[in-house]
């Protein structure tokens, strides 16, 4: 939870970011992968954008978990341990009780998976794929994004592929806003739901990117911002706009994997003349996250399961709205 006052154009707002994990199918990175038969995902984190500017507010949800199948990823030597997909025969009904119950939750959704659509996570990303197309919904979309592919060598600007492709259901899902009046203006009609395989370093830098689109419409209607101008422009809230971000994806990172995120670099950075800037040292976790790979993950999920598996709270978003 990150709360902080803010100032553009003279006007000063209550910035906020609130990410919540759900306690069911809790544990850690390798040892807690996918769906239970439940639908319950791993590592599945619901994360609120909020604004205050005087008694208008407005508000965006934004999901992320673990790819909702029956797979594993068994900690061994191996720096990256191949995903395992499971031939069990409840794959496909587990699935279902995971998309429709977001589906009750959340409204429409598109689920865009970032993780790598050829080597070894290729199979992962295949059946991710068919079993969409199997349900034939038509509130729920596919949307796979070879993350390390597409912005290979810091490549980061391809993201805007991404992006462009997500802005029809961005528009059409909207965010949630009330006037000084406490009249509802708009209401968010459906989510992204964002996975890449720990559901952590990339998730975590398209989340920010749409936060940041979303925030900014935001502030337009609030009359903060001027008709197209955008929080970019104004670099002390910039800066505190990635630092919120980041520090969110550390936070996330730390209780899924030990550690802080790897590619809050990317977040924090600035763009310079076509170039992207690293604000913060890109390798200062990849020791950390070595060690707790080859030694601590076995451990550590103990401790994790009893904390939660013993005080069951579940969570609900505070202003997501879903006709």
């Amino acid at each position: 939870v990150t709360i902080h006052e803010s100032t553009i154009n003279q006007k000063s707002f209550t910035f906020a970011l609130v990410s919540r994990r759900s306690t069911f199918r809790a544990g850690t990175r390798f040892n807690v992968r996918g769906v239970d038969r439940d639908g319950n995902a791993a590592n599945f984190v619901e994360t609120e954008q909020i604004v205050v500017y005087g008694s208008a507010l407005a508000s965006y949800v934004q999901i992320r978990g673990s790819i909702p199948l029956f797979w594993s990823q068994t900690p061994s030597l191996k720096y990256i341990p191949p995903p395992r997909l499971s031939e069990s025969e409840l794959q496909k009904e587990a699935f279902r009780r995971h998309c429709e119950a977001q589906e009750v939750q959340y409204g429409s959704q598109v689920l865009i998976n970032l993780i790598n659509q050829q080597g070894k996570e290729k199979p992962l990303a295949d059946a991710f794929n068919a079993h969409v197309s199997l349900m034939g919904n038509p509130n729920i979309k596919y949307d796979a994004f070879d993350f390390h592919h597409e912005c290979r060598n810091m490549q980061w600007q391809h993201l805007d592929k991404l992006i462009d492709r997500l802005r029809p259901e961005h528009q059409r899902y909207r965010y949630f806003a009330m006037s000084v009046e406490g009249e509802v203006i708009n209401r968010q009609d459906g989510v992204f739901r964002t996975n890449c395989i720990d559901c952590l370093d990339r998730t975590n830098v398209v989340q920010s990117m749409l936060g940041r689109i979303t925030l900014n419409e935001q502030l337009q209607q609030m009359g903060v911002l001027r008709a197209g101008e955008v929080s970019e422009l104004h670099a002390g809230f910039d800066k505190l706009f990635k630092n919120i971000w980041a520090d969110n994806a550390d936070a996330c990172s730390l209780q899924y994997s030990g550690t802080g995120a790897l590619k809050t670099d990317f977040t924090r950075c600035v763009h310079v003349a076509g170039t992207w800037l690293s604000c913060g040292p890109f390798h200062k976790c990849i020791n950390t996250h070595i060690y707790l790979h080859k030694i601590g993950e076995e451990t550590l999920p103990h401790s994790m399961s009893t904390a939660f598996h013993n005080f069951h709270i579940y969570f609900k978003c505070t202003y997501l709205h879903v006709l």
